[in-house]
């Protein structure tokens, strides 16, 4: 196994996971300023800000080195630098004094647009050609990752009272979505000439480790409260690992696919 290999999905998986929490922290910066639990909300806000900052910066070494190179490896690169700069703007306006709401609307959406397009832009840069569905599975696994490691940061930092298995239901609706565009891809994903299959029991590990184990001890999380952030911040990895071998399993069939020549 290539060094190559290694990092590639672990990079992936990171730059994914941080324009998920990069989204995710956005829209709470536009719909939730000001409104409710404000201290809390903002302090879960800045942290989340400034952990998906340091997560979508992986994409630079990623996307730098991407083999297939071309258009979308610089429209890439362009909508993750979007991404993090507005989202820099949302995080100095929403500890600045008397911020305009309007201006911290305005970062948001960017943000939230920086972070759709980097995601929608960076498996074009990856894998060539783009197989059927990536893009709704990138998309999907991003709002999973980006979620479970905010409820991570709830369950470790929000200082107010809530239920441990409060985020239960957001993370069975996403695993859900993650599972079926999974199962299509996989059925879906076949270009032209003779493809290698991951083979079945892969594709079983990666579903157990990104779906099973997270609802698992999201069940966990109802009969054993007191363990909430312990459940979560492993949910949380177990989701990361998940999908880090999701995405080896695509850059590996990448490799055995043939290149479109235009």
């Amino acid at each position: 196994m290539t060094a190559s290999a290694l990092w590639r999905p672990l990079l992936w998986t990171t730059a994914t996971t941080g324009a998920g929490l990069l989204l995710w922290t956005a829209l709470s910066a536009a719909l939730l300023h000001g409104r409710i639990g404000t201290l809390d909300v903002q302090r879960l806000q800045a942290i989340g800000i400034g952990i998906g900052l340091l997560l979508s910066a992986t994409a630079l070494p990623l996307l730098w080195r991407a083999p297939a190179g071309g258009p979308w490896r610089l429209r890439a690169l362009a909508a993750t630098a979007l991404a993090m700069l507005a989202a820099l703007a949302v995080l100095t306006l929403k500890n600045a004094a008397q911020a305009d709401p309007g201006w911290i609307n305005a970062a948001a959406m960017a943000t939230a647009i920086g972070c759709l397009l980097a995601l929608a832009a960076t498996p074009a840069a990856l894998l060539q050609p783009l197989p059927p569905l990536r893009i709704p599975v990138q998309l999907a696994k991003a709002m999973l990752a980006g979620a479970s490691v905010l409820f991570a940061l709830i369950a470790l930092a929000w200082r107010g009272a809530m239920p441990a298995a409060a985020p239960a239901p957001s993370l069975l609706m996403l695993t859900v979505m993650v599972t079926g565009l999974l199962l299509l891809f996989w059925r879906d994903a076949r270009g032209p000439g003779p493809l290698p299959s991951p083979g079945a029991r892969p594709r079983r590990v990666v579903l157990a480790v990104l779906v099973g184990i997270p609802l698992l001890l999201a069940l966990l999380s109802f009969a054993l409260p007191g363990l909430g952030r312990l459940l979560w911040s492993a949910a949380a990895l177990a989701i990361l690992a998940g999908s880090v071998l999701e995405h080896r399993l695509a850059l590996a069939a990448a490799a055995g696919r043939p290149r479109a020549t235009t």
